[in-house]
């Protein structure tokens, strides 16, 4: 007999071992006070500016004045990012917005500057002989381009290139760099410039620790809409940077008139750290071996449990166990103990489905995602087509987002939600077994090219919107506890034989414990459909599925993915392009343009989705409906809203409260889905 438990049990206790004490650092400058975040001195929780930077009465870090100038500011605290006895590294997440400008229109044969996010060895040290121009502040002038001794990673939004010199800014493409070490860039984006004078920018910079990738994504507002660049570029921190770091931003101007300067900053890590002999790691370690022999009671307790829960479930023959299967006992005993028998999903035998999908092969393969594949099968012994979800090995958290998948969706009953028919946990596979959909997902017909012959005529996306509505409207509103579905987007969407919306994937689903508020895990979502306070916080929220859910609306009317190209080839999200028509009163410009020959075509149906579309997936999350008003509105029960001319802005719409860790796995398709 095993003793999983027992293994658990005495991990957890280690892992409170009092000589590695976890610690999670954020600060969180959505507002500067001059008067109380001014300081160069460790422990103050300050900023401290260096050369010409000021900080002004408004709360705005200048970095920069008219012109022949440099500037710093870094955060007050040297800030851990490596540990040198386990080499452990941290994931760390750093966000801030910016506006450059410039007093001239035209700048002349004149060198243009730029700004930079930096770490760097601590204390931040400024160049002394006023290491300008293209540099950025970041280094003197007679450092070498290509290998500098200088311990810094930084990120530079350079404005200009050697190109441009003495054009018109709107004509005027500059950069985004990172840099290693080295004033020379060793990834570069092009940056355009039209886009960033005088307007506010938005930058989100990430390191996971697991992958050494470090990535940037800025998001500027030129005047024919929002530009969006990423960037990434693998480095291993530990190799570059010491242990403890001066993290803050660089500017110059020594050549030009531009003016730089951050106007909001936030940044969260987390890294176990080593006590020393010091006597506050003293205290720390007596706090630490405290809390240790706490949980090593409470463990004791449920270890206790466990155990006889265990022996009691061993003599229940309802519950089946193949052989050699590895680890099924936690995992299924979970499941079983959350389902009724004789209702809802079954446990499948592993032998079955691999028979049904004649050994998972290619050509019955019908979806991929960062999940794993979907197969199609069949249950011969009902003759049902089942659509079988095999979760990838080496996705992460596969055996809780599998588990919290088939204990969700097990206990719904909706029409508008994707049956589950059952399970199977065996031999390492992690499969789930669906009721197929005949028309396949949402975002697979909507998006299709005008070659493909099924066409979603309006009566039936209108179809489709209310439905999508109406199965958010259940679990938020009619489930007890309510569930944050936390991944509603068009491919998670599926259709039916007669283009009934069913939501399916609800491997990052959560139940909503009322006394305690939303989820707080880690970031989960898709880049486009995911919320602007998720992407800051990490905290999934029944506001956050209706955010999603707007999304998800603006695609049905406009027949445009969440983010998209241009014809110019300038990446634009749906949000901002439909907004930005509607600034200009001409909302209904943003439908998609194949109804036109519709017959079935309602333009007030069209305008009133596109409409509750803004409404739910406003940035400002104070200002967006609760899924039963949109439902509502859609159902023609409720008048349209009244929405603001201007966007809200994303950034500062953000929730000013503490920011808790999250871990970003990078995949080769979307920054930000960790599915």
């Amino acid at each position: 007999m095993s003793f999983p438990n027992t293994q658990l049990f005495l991990l957890l206790f280690f892992l409170f071992d009092g000589s590695l004490i976890a610690f999670s650092f954020n600060f969180n400058f959505t507002r500067i006070d001059p008067g109380k975040v001014i300081s160069c001195k460790k422990g103050t929780d300050g900023i401290c500016p260096q050369g010409d930077t000021t900080i002004q009465n408004d709360g705005v870090i200048q970095l920069t004045r008219i012109s022949g100038t440099m500037g710093r500011a870094f955060y007050s605290d040297p800030i851990a990012i490596w540990h040198k006895t386990t080499r452990e590294l941290t994931d760390f997440t750093s966000n801030f917005s910016f506006i450059i400008n410039a007093t001239d229109s035209r700048l002349g044969g004149m060198e243009a500057g730029g700004l930079a996010f930096f770490l760097s060895s601590y204390p931040s040290t400024i160049p002394s002989d006023g290491g300008g121009d293209l540099l950025l502040g970041l280094f003197d002038r007679g450092t070498s381009l290509v290998n500098s001794s200088k311990q810094i990673v930084a990120v530079e939004l350079d404005t200009l290139s050697d190109d441009d010199r003495g054009t018109e800014v709107e004509d005027k493409k500059g950069h985004i760099g990172i840099n290693v070490n080295s004033a020379e860039s060793m990834a570069v984006a092009e940056w355009n410039t039209s886009a960033v004078y005088g307007r506010k920018g938005y930058a989100w910079v990430r390191y996971n620790s697991t992958t050494y990738n470090l990535s940037v994504t800025i998001i500027s507002y030129g005047k024919s809409g929002p530009e969006t660049i990423r960037l990434s570029y693998i480095v291993d921190l530990t190799k570059i940077l010491p242990e403890q770091v001066a993290v803050g931003f660089s500017a110059s101007n020594l050549q030009s008139d531009e003016v730089h300067a951050i106007l909001s900053w936030s940044f969260k890590s987390s890294l176990r750290i080593s006590n020393s002999n010091s006597k506050t790691s003293r205290d720390m370690k007596v706090t630490a071996y405290a809390v240790s022999a706490t949980i090593f009671v409470i463990g004791g307790v449920i270890l206790a449990w466990q155990l006889k829960r265990s022996t009691e479930g061993n003599t229940n023959d309802d519950i089946e166990h193949d052989d050699g299967d590895e680890d099924t006992d936690s995992v299924d005993g979970s499941i079983d103990g959350e389902i009724d028998k004789g209702k809802g999903p079954r446990r499948f035998q592993y032998k079955q489905l691999v028979q049904s999908t004649n050994n998972f092969s290619e050509d019955r393969r019908i979806g991929e995602g960062g999940f794993g594949s979907v197969y199609k099968g069949l249950l011969e012994d009902v003759n049902v087509d089942v659509a079988i979800k095999r979760i990838s090995k080496t996705s992460k958290h596969r055996k809780k987002d599998f588990t919290s998948e088939v204990k969700i969706i097990s206990r719904l009953r909706h029409r508008n939600l994707v049956p589950l028919i059952g399970w199977c946990h065996n031999h390492s596979e992690l499969l789930l077994v669906y009721e197929l959909e005949t028309n396949g997902s949402l975002d697979s017909i909507l998006f299709q090219t005008a070659n493909d012959t099924m066409f979603l005529t309006w009566n039936k996306r209108y179809k489709i919107a209310l439905g999508l509505a109406s199965a958010l409207y259940y679990l938020h509103e009619e489930c007890d506890p309510s569930i944050v579905h936390r991944d509603v987007k068009s491919c998670n969407v599926m259709l039916g034989a007669d283009c009934t919306a069913k939501l399916g994937d609800f491997g990052l689903a959560r139940f909503v414990d009322h006394n305690r508020g939303p989820p707080n895990t880690i970031l989960a979502g898709t880049m486009g459909y995911m919320a602007p306070e998720c992407v800051i916080t990490g905290r999934a929220s029944k506001e956050s599925d209706v955010y999603s859910f707007g999304v998800v609306a603006l695609e049905i009317a406009c027949g445009r993915r969440s983010i998209d190209l241009t014809t110019e080839g300038e990446v634009i999200g749906v949000l901002e392009w439909a907004w930005s028509l509607y600034r200009k009163g001409s909302l209904i410009g943003a439908m998609d343009q194949r109804l036109v020959v519709d017959l079935e075509l309602d333009k007030t149906q069209v305008e009133r989705l596109l409409l509750v579309g803004l409404w739910c997936a406003n940035p400002d999350v104070k200002l967006r409906p609760s899924i039963r008003q949109a439902y509502s509105t859609l159902n023609m029960e409720s008048p349209p809203p009244n929405l603001r001319v201007e966007m809200p802005d994303p950034f500062q719409c953000s929730p000013s409260m503490q920011i808790e860790m999250f871990k970003q796995n990078t995949t080769n398709n979307t920054m930000l889905d960790t599915n």
